[in-house]
């Protein structure tokens, strides 16, 4: 008798402290994983959720690559993303812009990660398809164009450059790679027209399209 309450009272220990642990692990998954301050999660080639991925993930900033789909009534800007064959790549406004604005509309901060005030990072390269008759890859400045449609109802959300300051915003959206349109970051070079000066590096182009600019700034 005694035996089988001994053996009753250890699994009823055993199921108090598995109970535990499950409480204790569905916690921590719902705070998230550690925020990484240096973190950039680059997601040229996926997933199909990289801005959903990256957030849960704790990253600061993501890179992703997009290119322009002219199929659809109104041109839009595609991840460049691995995909069955037949199957079209997300949207980035889908996949990157709504997801990101929803996390920054439920956060008391207004940021993308829950206390922390620094702006997420969202950097975007452009990867035009190739022509088919040259197989040259060149940038038609529809991307850039687009770029600019898709960011402009977001703009309240986005860092901007304001009476000769950057100021930050919940994200702060770069350029990257070669091929957006020279023709389009040249004209956003002349004077009276606006520029920026958000965060870049090797590679990135400092002008970015005119939604994210509040004021109008003469460069020299």
């Amino acid at each position: 008798m005694d035996n089988a309450l001994v053996t009753v009272a250890t699994g009823l220990v055993g199921l108090a402290t598995s109970g535990a642990l499950a409480a204790l692990a569905a916690a921590r998954l719902r705070r998230g994983r550690p925020y990484l301050a240096n973190g950039l999660y680059v997601a040229l080639d996926g997933p199909v959720d990289p801005a959903a991925a990256a957030a849960r993930a704790g990253y600061a900033g993501i890179e992703v690559g997009v290119r322009i789909d002219a199929d659809t009534t109104s041109p839009t800007l595609r991840l460049t993303c691995a995909m069955p064959p037949g199957e079209p790549a997300p949207t980035f406004d889908q996949a990157v812009l709504a997801p990101l604005a929803a996390r920054v509309a439920g956060n008391r901060l207004g940021r993308v990660h829950a206390r922390r005030a620094e702006p997420f990072l969202l950097m975007v390269r452009a990867e035009p398809d190739p022509d088919p008759e040259t197989g040259v890859v060149r940038a038609t400045g529809r991307e850039y164009e687009t770029l600019d449609r898709l960011l402009r109802p977001h703009a309240a959300i986005l860092t901007t450059f304001l009476g000769g300051r950057v100021v930050p915003g919940a994200i702060t959206f770069v350029l990257t790679g070669l091929h957006w349109s020279r023709a389009d970051l040249l004209g956003a070079a002349r004077p009276g027209a606006p520029t920026s000066t958000a965060r870049h590096r090797s590679g990135t182009h400092r002008n970015g399209p005119p939604a994210l600019h509040e004021s109008q700034v003469n460069t020299p």
